[in-house]
């Protein structure tokens, strides 16, 4: 492609680093918690902590997705220039998948630090390659936006399949919970 295309492409990658932002912090702490309740086998409250931290990091996530999906082009213009404004939409198809990522919490931890990483290992190995094939068959006829929806389509299957596998290899859901009673009950423990 272009390089305005790839300039385009690469401005909207940089901001959706806002979107992932929470995740990242929650996984610089949560570490260390899921070992040791992992090994002592506390997994409820396990449970309980991941869900909370995968809520109180999916919130704001969902807020800054709102904002790109209201204000995206004037954002890319303000911060990158106006010809940086058509780049909306990969902004927003990017954010969504990395969403995704956030609202699924510490699945990759929870695998990595339980004894699970081999796991998370073949996800990553089976995903990427479809990665691969499906950016190279749309990026010719659909540029930047193929190549983002592509990138939203895989992250979002990568991650619901570390959920899921993160449930049955340890029984634990780390995925957002939307129930206030829950997150409430959960946060109450601390």
């Amino acid at each position: 492609r272009s390089d305005a295309d790839v300039a385009v492409y690469g401005a909207a990658a940089r901001l959706v680093a806002l979107i992932a932002m929470p995740l990242l912090l929650t996984n610089l702490v949560l570490p260390p918690i899921i070992a040791e309740m992992y090994a002592q086998d506390r997994t409820a409250e396990l449970e309980g902590t991941l869900r909370s931290f995968s809520t109180l990091s999916g919130v704001p996530s969902l807020l800054v997705l709102i904002v790109f999906m209201l204000l995206g082009g004037p954002i890319l213009g303000v911060v990158y220039g106006p010809g940086y404004q058509s780049a909306a939409m990969v902004l927003v198809l990017l954010s969504a998948g990395k969403l995704a990522a956030v609202w699924a919490g510490s699945c990759g931890a929870v695998l990595q630090f339980t004894g699970h990483q081999g796991s998370m290992l073949r996800v990553n190995l089976l995903t990427s390659p479809l990665f691969i094939v499906g950016a190279l068959l749309v990026v010719r006829d659909y540029g930047p936006v193929g190549i983002a929806s592509m990138t939203a389509a895989i992250t979002v299957l990568q991650n619901v399949t570390l959920v899921l596998v993160a449930k049955r290899k340890t029984g634990m859901w780390t995925c957002v919970s939307l129930s206030p009673s829950r997150l409430r009950k959960s946060l109450s423990k601390r």
